[in-house]
């Protein structure tokens, strides 16, 4: 093994064997994105259900690992997708890590632009509301000035 391979035996076995359960599970949310409620009513019901079935497998992995099970995904997609084009090597253990690293940072920045634009929201809300109970107020007034 070369030096800062992935060395957890378990883990490297994961990366292995729930490749195909990582890969169907991302194809399956870019569809159930894309797909047509009304239209793919159907099918997306079918897809729930497979959905849920790799989800369990997952869960069950990650159990063994002692690991959350959306880890477990991140690990095993992001280390598939880093695999050597010729001979499919595992990326190292830091690179892995590093990539991880730059998800982690986006996720954060995108939570802390997310707050933010849910307290702005809230705050339009906020302001709507009490615009529209003055509109009723004043539509209750002239209703009540007419007789």
């Amino acid at each position: 093994m070369t030096a800062g391979a992935i060395n957890d035996p378990d883990l490297v076995q994961a990366i292995d064997e729930l490749n195909y359960v990582v890969r169907r599970l991302e194809q399956l949310d870019q569809q159930l994105i894309e797909l047509d409620e009304i239209e793919g009513y159907r099918r997306i019901a079918a897809m729930k259900s497979e959905r849920a079935d790799l989800l369990e497998t997952i869960r069950v992995r990650a159990e063994k690992l002692a690991v959350a099970p959306r880890a477990l995904i991140m690990l095993i997609g992001t280390a598939n997708r880093l695999r050597s084009p010729r001979k499919h090597q595992l990326p190292t253990l830091s690179v892995v890590r590093s990539h991880i690293d730059i998800i982690r940072s986006a996720a954060e920045r995108d939570h802390v632009e997310a707050e933010a634009e849910a307290k702005i929201a809230l705050a339009v809300a906020h302001a709507a509301r009490v615009r529209a109970k003055a509109a009723a107020d004043g539509i209750t007034y002239l209703e009540a000035s007419r007789s």
